[in-house]
């Protein structure tokens, strides 16, 4: 199964290493997408992350994703949390 996260960014990028450092750190599985070398056709918006990274969280009731660009630590744990992908008790253990 994919991961609900996926982290468009440039691998070399500081802040795309920081987000997959605080993902790491998390104990969440995400999804690493370079937006220079696509796979698969990817949306419009992915030209943005040649500059700063993106994080798209899939919803927990599958009605869309969040998109998060280069977000800090606090911004991206409440959403992780608000979708039901981190839990308070996983993540402090």
């Amino acid at each position: 199964m994919a991961s609900r996260v996926t982290i468009y960014g440039m691998p070399a990028s500081p802040e795309t290493k920081r987000l997959q450092r605080e993902m790491n750190v998390m104990f969440v599985e995400y999804d690493l997408v370079d937006p220079v070398k696509p796979r698969v056709a990817l949306p419009e918006w992915t030209a943005d992350a040649k500059q700063t990274p993106v994080v798209e969280v899939q919803r927990q009731d599958d009605t869309g994703s969040i998109y998060l660009t280069n977000p800090d630590e606090p911004t991206l744990r409440q959403c992780l949390y608000s979708e039901g992908i981190l839990s308070v008790t996983s993540y402090w253990l």
